[in-house]
């Protein structure tokens, strides 16, 4: 994606970089002409571009520009039809859309076998299981997708028992549960108020924690192993012919931390 948008001459000068394969002579001096990896601009770069072309399709590409502006994170796009032609008209306008930008749009997956089936081989993403005997699924916006069940669930990986708890270590293994959505509020926020006590003891960095903190600490990082069994669906409307008035999002934390819920509430007229 990078590669294909193209740095203005007058700021190619700031993307000089010197190749050499003679050491007995001066390097010679180059100058990226694309978007390069590494630069901490380039997403946001690419990012201004995607979106600005968006912006300018014509009429007939109308549903692939909200997708492009609406159901995109980076160069993940996300997005729910109610049926087989729907989604068949979304991809091929989709396509298209990105075509004009010199973009390729690949990984494609449904939950409809009968939408992949329009869409060729090459193209569609590969699922895997990440167990070996599991359901397949996908990672998307951080997060993994069964998309047979069409449900997003979660993995975490503990950090060894040997792990020392300082505060800069356990704030690094918090920082890799990545929750785009919010689904896992709940348990995050526990992490969060931990964090809060560690500062206000006073301990340093890399200084292990009192016995006390690093118990729960370690309570908590064992608690995440509760992740996997929780499964959140992927599309969530009304009943057919209802339309929400209201919609409430309702937390509850009993005192089992392997038990917390996220439920939702649409109330219809």
């Amino acid at each position: 994606m990078y590669l294909q948008v193209e740095v203005r001459k007058s700021d190619r000068p700031y993307l000089r970089f010197l190749w050499n394969t003679d050491s007995q002579s001066a390097p010679d001096v180059y100058e990226f002409n694309r978007v390069v990896f590494g630069l901490n601009c380039s997403p946001f770069l690419a990012q201004l571009v995607a979106r600005e072309h968006a912006k300018t399709l014509d009429p007939e590409f109308a549903r692939a520009a909200e997708m492009m502006l609406e159901s995109t994170y980076m160069d993940d796009g996300m997005d729910s039809v109610s049926t087989i032609s729907e989604g068949v008209a979304l991809y091929k306008s989709v396509t298209a859309a990105w075509k004009g930008a010199g973009m390729a749009v690949r990984k494609w997956l449904s939950n409809a076998p009968e939408l992949l089936g329009h869409i060729p081989r090459e193209d569609q993403a590969t699922q895997l299981s990440l167990n070996g005997d599991g359901p397949s699924q996908i990672k998307t916006l951080g997060i993994s997708w069964l998309s047979d069940s069409v449900m997003f669930s979660f993995q975490a990986v503990i950090p060894p028992d040997d792990m020392m708890m300082t505060k800069s270590n356990i704030l690094r293994k918090i920082a890799t549960i990545f929750d785009p959505l919010g689904f896992l509020a709940p348990v995050i926020i526990r992490a969060k108020i931990l964090m809060q006590e560690i500062w206000a003891s006073g301990a340093t960095w890399d200084k292990v924690l009192p016995v006390e903190l690093s118990s729960r600490c370690r309570q908590w990082f064992q608690d995440l192993l509760a992740l996997s069994s929780i499964q959140v669906p992927r599309c969530l409307q009304a009943i057919e012919g209802a339309t929400p008035q209201d919609v409430e999002l309702h937390v509850f934390e009993p005192s089992d931390a392997k038990r917390y819920l996220m439920t939702f509430l649409a109330k219809s007229s």
